[in-house]
């Protein structure tokens, strides 16, 4: 842990890198046109020279970020997912989590970790209202299940709990070696199939699906649908997306452009970012069940106004305790720490640090009010801050360190 004075009056801040605390999250506070963008520029630059990983889903404007941090990263340690394009778009689904060998245990293992980060998907495709009913969710999981065991896709999946015909088609081609495994699971999606009455000449056949039993998936994959690049993209297969597992240990910078125009409304921008932050986090959990622990490179998510996709936050929320497990670190930007009431209790309880730069709103020092005071700093020291520094808190190995401390000078150049 380190605060070195270089030429300046005030020290440079540097954060821990203790083993237990080097993946906690961060946050940063400010005002536009404080040096935020410089300062977050700054902290990737070290972060990729120093072999680490950064995630940007990049969700707000015309993705300046993701230039600004082009502008100083070189361009090898650089891989663009450009969501805007047509002919680059990827299919939509958890290609990242496949068989780590030819056992059927492992399609098994895997088929259920995708159902399941499906299920979370869906249940974040919603406009207020409270996750599936238990009933529904079975339905949706086990249809997931039904369809992954057979290298189907994310859009198959949507067709079996419509579709009686393909439904009946997946279950007949379960690996003869899972029948019984599935056997639960066939038997309850089965209680969506609607049947004809039987009559002296007519046994009863499997006609249709009841509808009602599957009315709110169906709503929610409506929502998915009202975006024509995620319509696209169901449509597509997924064996030409890039690994996600395969490009986190490389130590790159791996932006995820997402530009305002592809959006009408922010629920379809908030159901497009829930999709790529479940696929990121089901590609680190594989991953932690795929490479050994040591051999780990840590990967960093950054976001940028996650204000904006309220259900993202809702889920990051859900994930952070378990973000240091998976050598994961989480680093936030915002203009106050009110815009992510949802996060900041449990950004709080899981020792984050966080900088607070000149022009930032007083309620973000009254948020962490008795940890500063603690430490023998005032709201009056945020209020007179000047420019180009910052109040921080910062986590380390015997607690909390509180200081004032100069924003790093921009990189020059691009070492391209």
């Amino acid at each position: 842990w380190v605060t070195g004075v270089q030429t300046c009056a005030l020290p440079i801040l540097y954060h821990t890198e203790d083993k237990e605390l080097k993946n906690t999250a961060i946050c940063l506070c400010g005002p536009n046109r404080s040096g935020k963008s410089t300062a977050i520029a700054n902290m990737v630059y070290d972060m990729i020279k120093d072999g680490r990983t950064v995630i940007l889903p990049d969700f707000c404007g015309k993705c300046q970020l993701s230039d600004e941090l082009a502008s100083v990263i070189p361009k090898d340690k650089i891989l663009n997912i450009n969501c805007d394009k047509w002919e680059e778009l990827e299919g939509f689904g958890y290609n990242d989590i496949i068989p780590k060998d030819n056992s059927i245990f492992e399609l098994y293992n895997c088929a259920k970790m995708k159902a399941a980060k499906l299920k979370e998907l869906i249940n974040l495709v919603n406009d207020g209202s409270s996750d599936l009913e238990g009933r529904m969710e079975r339905y949706l999981e086990y249809a997931a299940l039904i369809v992954f065991v057979c290298n189907g896709s994310v859009n198959d999946v949507f067709k079996v709990l419509k579709s009686h015909v393909l439904r009946h088609d997946y279950i007949s081609n379960i690996p003869e070696e899972l029948k019984e495994t599935m056997e639960e699971y066939v038997e309850e999606l089965l209680e969506i199939d609607e049947w004809s009455k039987a009559t002296k000449d007519c046994p009863a056949e499997v006609i249709g699906t009841k509808q009602g039993h599957i009315s709110a998936i169906l709503s929610r994959i409506h929502r998915l649908k009202q975006n024509a690049y995620i319509e696209m993209m169901l449509k597509k297969e997924t064996d030409n997306n890039i690994n996600l597992i395969e490009e986190m240990q490389k130590g790159k910078l791996i932006c995820i452009r997402m530009y305002d125009s592809m959006f009408a409304t922010q629920q379809q921008k908030d159901i497009y970012v829930c999709y790529w932050i479940t696929k990121v986090w089901g590609a680190l959990q594989k991953r932690f069940c795929d490479i050994d622990q040591d051999k780990l490179v840590q990967t960093v998510i950054l976001i940028d106004e996650l204000y904006q996709t309220k259900n993202c936050e809702k889920y990051l929320t859900m994930i952070l305790s378990q973000m240091p497990k998976y050598r994961t670190k989480l680093i936030l930007s915002c203009h106050h720490l009110g815009q992510i009431p949802t996060i900041q209790e449990e950004l709080k309880s899981a020792m984050c640090s966080y900088t607070f730069i000149a022009g930032s709103n007083k309620k973000n020092f009254y948020a962490m009010k008795e940890e500063f005071e603690d430490q023998g700093y005032s709201l009056e020291d945020l209020l007179h801050l000047k420019r180009y520094t910052a109040l921080n808190l910062l986590a380390y190995e015997e607690g909390y360190w509180a200081g004032i401390t100069h924003l790093p000078l921009p990189i020059i150049g691009n070492e391209n």
